[in-house]
C-alpha cells in the first residue's frame, strides 16, 4: 500500500497519505464479526473429521435462514440489499445499485461469500470472469484512496487553454491575410 502513495524518490505523496490514514481509521472503528463459518454437511464430516469443530464455553451456534438477497456496498451511487434472482451477475446488481461511483475503485472489487470467505474479482476487457454469486453474497466496491492530483489538473487545465489560444491567434493572423 504504501508503494501506491510515493511520488519519485522515497517521498511521500501528502494527501494520498492522509486519504490512507482516513480509510484505516474508518477500519479500525468498524466492529469485528467474530464468526467462524462451518461445513455442516454430515457427509463431509465423516469422510473428514477435522472439519467437525469443537465448541468451546461462550460459543453460540447460530442457523441463519436461507438468504435471498445480494448486498452492494460501498462505492455505487445506491448501496442496498437486493434480492437474489438466478442468473444475474455481478455487474447486473452493481447496475441495480446505480453504477460505480465517482470515487470507486472497480479493479479492487470483491465478494463476501455467505460462509464469510472473500473472493476477488478479475475483470477482462470484456467483462468480469464468470462468477458463481450465491444468495447472501455481498459485493463491495473499495474507495479509490488515491485524491485528485491538483497541482496536475492545473497544469493540464492551463496547458489546455494556452493551445487553445495559440490556435485561436494562428487561426486570427491567417484570417487577415
Amino acid at each position: 500500500v504504501i508503494a501506491m502513495t510515493r511520488v519519485g524518490n522515497d517521498k511521500v505523496d501528502p494527501s494520498t497519505f492522509a486519504s490512507m490514514q482516513t480509510f484505516v481509521n474508518e477500519l479500525r472503528t468498524q466492529k469485528a464479526v467474530g464468526r467462524v463459518a462451518i461445513t455442516a454437511d454430515p457427509s463431509v464430516i465423516a469422510s473428514r473429521p477435522e472439519m467437525d469443530p469443537l465448541l468451546e464455553a461462550g460459543d453460540v451456534l447460530y442457523i441463519p435462514q436461507r438468504p435471498s438477497t445480494i448486498a452492494v456496498l460501498g462505492q455505487v451511487m445506491q448501496p442496498g440489499s437486493f434480492p437474489y434472482r438466478s442468473g444475474k451477475t455481478l455487474e447486473d446488481y452493481i447496475e441495480q445499485a446505480g453504477g460505480y461511483a465517482a470515487t470507486s475503485d472497480e479493479s479492487l472489487t470483491f465478494i463476501v461469500l455467505p460462509d464469510g470467505s472473500a473472493r476477488r474479482i478479475r475483470k477482462s476487457w470484456l467483462s468480469f470472469d464468470a462468477q458463481d454469486l450465491p444468495p447472501g453474497s455481498t459485493i463491495v466496491v473499495p474507495r479509490d484512496v488515491t485524491p485528485l492530483n491538483t497541482r496536475q489538473l492545473i497544469l493540464d487545465v492551463s496547458s489546455i487553454f494556452s493551445q487553445f489560444a495559440v490556435s485561436i491567434a494562428s487561426m486570427a493572423v491567417l484570417a487577415k491575410q
